[in-house]
């Protein structure tokens, strides 16, 4: 008969530990939890004394993970300007080391990455190519308590709009991290016009005039670069020259706020010779161009105005 003695000599408590220690890895990575349990069965050959009671003992823990955010910056952008996508893993006072950190983060339509790795602070390996429209992080590593590190890259966006990085963006993740934050990227452009302002609508030969030419932003980003210029238009004839132009108050030559004008003033002379013989008006025109290295919108870069 085996006595209880004998019995304990059959267990190895080296056994149970790695068999607890595999129960908590392969929880991790499905459960908030990890049960642990304890019982006791009696082989056959044992006799159970009498009054003896058997208790089944169990206890449960969480798993403790790390948690992903992610930001936009700057948030607000124009088209094609770089904003800076960051990743950030926090670690919990009392959590344990966390390693094998991964996640893959899918952009909203029309965001690219342009390429550039700002930061991996968490180790691993990024992936994040020139053109990707993901961002893929694995292999990463974060230190027991209290900590935090950050990857971060470089995207972009072509068209104005507001682009939401959802939290369901964001998959593939390790078992250890939890991710629950949306960023919001908005992008504006630029979106210029032009008028000419102060010709007269009849002019006889020779005539000299001074109007305006006056290039206008009316979208919601300062316009980069932008362009005021004028020539001669249809019918042909005139002679046309541009002078010194200003930017409005708050605004340069270079970068236009949004509401702000381009003012040149222009020459414009009618064909013929002033005071001549023939006094008969002719019809000339006058164009003006305006653009900028920022705006999507091309369907009113362009004006005319005429002199019959």
């Amino acid at each position: 008969m085996m006595t209880f003695s004998s019995l304990f000599k059959r267990f190895s408590p080296s056994a149970v530990s790695l068999a607890a220690a595999f129960m908590l890895a392969s929880a991790a990575s499905a459960q908030t939890s990890v049960t642990n349990t304890a019982r006791v069965t009696l082989p056959t050959d044992v006799t159970t004394p009498a009054g003896a009671t058997f208790v089944e003992a169990s206890d449960t823990d969480p798993v403790r993970r790390a948690t992903l955010t992610k930001t936009f910056s700057p948030a607000s952008v124009t088209i094609n300007q770089p904003s800076t996508l960051t990743f950030t893993i926090t670690n919990g006072a009392g959590n344990p080391e966390q390693i094998g950190l991964a996640f893959a983060d899918t952009l909203p339509t029309g965001v690219v990455v342009t390429g550039t790795t700002v930061a991996n602070q968490c180790g691993g390996t990024v992936m994040a190519a020139s053109g990707a429209t993901s961002v893929t992080f694995s292999g990463g590593a974060l230190a027991s308590g209290t900590a935090s590190c950050t990857v971060a890259v470089q995207v972009v966006a072509a068209a104005a709009g507001t682009y939401v990085n959802a939290a369901s963006n964001v998959g593939s993740l390790s078992g250890n991290l939890n991710n629950s934050v949306n960023a919001t990227l908005t992008v504006s452009a630029a979106d210029m016009t032009v008028s000419i302002i102060g010709l007269p609508g009849i002019a006889s030969p020779g005539a000299l005039f001074v109007p305006s030419l006056v290039c206008t932003n009316v979208g919601t980003s300062a316009a980069i670069n932008p362009t005021c210029s004028a020539a001669p238009g249809t019918p042909a004839g005139a002679f046309v020259s541009t002078g010194a132009c200003v930017a409005s108050v708050g605004s340069s030559l270079t970068n236009l706020q949004p509401g702000g004008t381009i003012t040149c003033p222009l020459i414009v002379q009618m064909p013929g010779t002033a005071g001549g013989t023939d006094t008969v008006p002719v019809s000339v025109g006058v164009s003006g161009s305006t653009s900028a290295s920022n705006e999507t919108n091309l369907g009113n870069n362009g004006a005319s105005a005429s002199v019959a």
